[in-house]
């Protein structure tokens, strides 16, 4: 974090002059000052303290995952401690992400039916990246033919599966477009 600038959304004065508090969520401040307390006290170690992910806010009350490293210091014969901070907001949803889709591929290789692994699917888009409203179809490109899989929306507040036609039929011009590109997701999922 060079000065905090670019991750806390202030300038390198302005970020200098920030304590710990108030850039650590409301929700977290006591939690932080028990590990600080901990360190003070009971630090038998000389070497680097294993890092901790904490949650950050910036100026804009925006918030991001922040890996801290501290390492104690001498100088002018006082003890204190050098805190590196990363921010691993990217990291870790790459790696939830990655868990997720590892997660679908098991899933999908032990199920049996169309309807199942519609559920999965659906499941894991939810987790991905969330949606209002949801068709998946079984497209057959040889014979250009789209099979309602799974229908839903929601209905009174809760998703809900809707009823549609279960036979065979030519997709609709949305689906036909969507089914034809490579990055068919893209053409209907919600904005974020």
């Amino acid at each position: 974090m060079s000065c905090g600038t670019g991750e806390c959304g202030c300038g390198c004065e302005e970020f200098l002059e920030l304590t710990i508090k108030e850039l650590c969520l409301p929700e977290h401040v006591l939690r932080l000052l028990d590990s600080l307390d901990e360190v003070h006290y009971a630090r038998p170690d000389e070497g680097p303290r294993k890092p901790v992910v904490w949650r950050h806010r910036r100026k804009d009350d925006t918030c991001f995952d922040v890996e801290l490293t501290a390492c104690p210091v001498t100088w002018n014969k006082c003890h204190a401690e050098l805190v590196l901070g990363r921010n691993v907001t990217e990291t870790l949803c790459a790696e939830r992400r990655s868990t997720l889709f590892a997660r679908l591929v098991e899933r999908l290789n032990v199920t049996t039916t169309f309807g199942h692994a519609g559920q999965i699917i659906v499941g894991a888009a939810e987790d991905l990246f969330g949606w209002d409203a949801c068709l998946l179809y079984l497209y057959d490109a040889a014979r250009d033919q789209a099979q309602s899989i799974i229908a839903m929306d929601i209905v009174n507040g809760a998703k809900t599966n809707v009823a549609v036609s279960s036979s065979n039929a030519k997709p609709s011009p949305c689906c036909g477009t969507c089914c034809k590109r490579e990055n068919s997701w893209s053409c209907v999922r919600r904005s974020t």
